[in-house]
Order: C-alpha cells, then structure tokens, then sequence
C-alpha cells in the first residue's frame, strides 16, 4: 500500500516504521504542519486529542535531524506525557544514529547528567528537571537549536510560565519554535506572545467541530470521594459503551482496578502497555466485549 507520507520525502527509515504502525494518510494537522515545520518555520498549532499531533512534529524533526544535527527540547507538563512521548520518539528514531534522553523526576539524577555528557539530539523532559540540570551545569540550553511545547495551555494553567520564561531566555540560539495544544485559550496565547513574537509564527486551529450531539456536564465535587460519585453515574446511566479519560497512568490504572473490582467489563489504555496490549484493548471496546475502556489523553 502505498503511503501518503512520501510526498513529503521522509527517509525511508521513516516511512517504514510508519508503515510498521499501519499509518498511511497524514490527519489534517499534519497536512498543515508537517511542510511547515520541514521549512524550519515556527508553528502554533492547536487541534484535539487524537488528531496526531506528537508526530506531526516527532516526524519533520526526525527528518530535519537525520541530515544536519539540531539538538532539540521537547517540553511536556507531566512526567507520564513525557515518557510516553519519548517512547514515540524512540520508535521513529530506532534506524537512525540519533541519540534520545529523557529528563523527568524519579529517574537518576548522576544517570541523566552522565548521558547528557556523552552528549544527544534530542531531550525529552520537564520542567523541573531540565532546570535542575541547568543548575547543575551538565545541560547549557546555548547548543539548543528547537524547542517544542506539548500541551501548551496544560504547561501555562499548572503554572509553568516563570520556568519556561527562564528556557527561553537561555536558549538564545534556538531557530525553531513549535507550540502544540488541543485547546488555545487567551492566557495561552498571551502566553505565547511573551515567549516568542506571535506575528512570526504559522498559526493552525482546529477546524474540526464537536459533534452537536455531545453534551457537557460539570460536576464540583470538592471534598466528596470521586471514586463512590463515579460509581454512582455510572450505575444511573449505565451507557451500552464509555470512554473514561484519566489525567495520568497512575490514576488510570486506580479506576480500573476500581471498576474491575466492582465487577465491571473494563479495559485500560495507557502508555505502560506494548502496542500489542493496547490494540486488544481497542479491538475489545470496538467489539463491544467490554463496556468501559479507562484511557490516558495521549493513548487517546
């Protein structure tokens, strides 16, 4: 079968893991960046979840990588976005000579200062954690050529501006900024502006709708005890299928071994399972062999 993403002449190193993961038709965000992003333009790109948009910049970097050396920061809001991200990355990176390091809290401190030493292509992380390396001296931000915002507005409303403002101001020789979010609100935008010049970034929103049959519920329930308020909905409405979307992996694996305990036909999606695993979990959802599949936003 012949796949789309030629037209843009990735490596055939690329296209063949694309074809690996039976990924054929570039989604509508990526039609709009990909080309973009090749030309080492700046994006800002919102577009929901699902829509593709981790490789839609995951592949032009790897391409752009694999002829000229760029090192690259890639930022996420949580250490469980970050991993997942970086596994994606080491994925499409598998057939070339480029070197990936993740940055989050929890792994070890000496390990991540060793590797950034041998030196790398590109760096996944957080915040925090890039900072502390910063700090420590083993990470100087001046040989940074890219940096890349995952889930922007989620980085701006958990408050990470002062930190990123302090990324930005020492990555003085960066050429490429690329901002990507599944929503775009006016303090992410403001945001922006202050991290990098608006007027000089190729801006791209969604043009897809929700469907107008999906209606919105807000349920404050302060101190109350979600897992029993949960229960509780799900007995009332008893759906013949539901998606349930949890924040982390950590709290996705909570609720399925909640509602599994309750006797529920769950599944769960998230980025600890093999492609194998998750692809069962897909195909038993669509299948109607389970009634509720409990899924991480990126394994969305």
């Amino acid at each position: 079968m012949k796949n789309d993403f030629e037209k843009y002449k990735f490596d055939k190193k690329l296209i063949e893991r694309l074809n690996e993961r039976r990924i054929f038709i570039p989604t509508e965000i990526q039609e709009d960046v990909v080309p973009k992003i090749l030309k080492n333009e700046d994006v800002i790109a919102q577009s929901k979840t699902g829509t593709g948009k981790t490789l839609s910049y995951l592949l032009p970097l790897i391409n752009n990588m694999s002829v000229q050396k760029s090192p690259t920061l890639i930022i996420a809001p949580t250490k469980e976005l970050a991993k997942q991200i970086f596994d994606e990355l080491s994925f499409y990176t598998g057939d070339f000579k480029l070197k990936s390091l993740l940055l989050i809290s929890g792994d070890d401190f000496e390990k991540q200062e060793k590797n950034l030493k041998d030196g790398y292509d590109t760096i996944v992380g957080v915040t925090g954690r890039i900072l502390k390396h910063i700090d420590s001296g083993t990470l100087k931000l001046s040989m940074i050529k890219k940096i890349v915002l995952d889930e922007t507005d989620f980085l701006i409303e958990l408050g990470f501006m002062k930190d990123l403002s302090r990324i930005f101001s020492l990555s003085k020789n960066c050429d490429q900024f690329l901002f990507f979010s599944a929503t775009l609100s006016a303090k992410t935008k403001e945001a922006i502006s202050g991290l990098k010049n608006e007027k000089k970034l190729n801006r791209f929103e969604s043009k897809n709708k929700l469907p107008e049959n999906i209606e919105n519920r807000f349920l404050p329930i302060g101190d109350k005890k979600r897992d029993d308020i949960l229960l509780k909905i799900l007995k009332n409405i008893n759906p013949y299928l539901c998606l349930i979307f949890t924040r982390t992996k950590k709290e996705s694996a909570w609720l399925y071994e909640m509602l599994k305990k309750e006797k529920y036909l769950v599944s769960c999606l998230n980025g600890d399972l093999s492609p194998s695993q998750r692809k069962k979990s897909v195909k038993e959802f669509k299948e109607a062999k389970i009634q509720y599949l409990i899924a991480t936003d990126l394994a969305s």
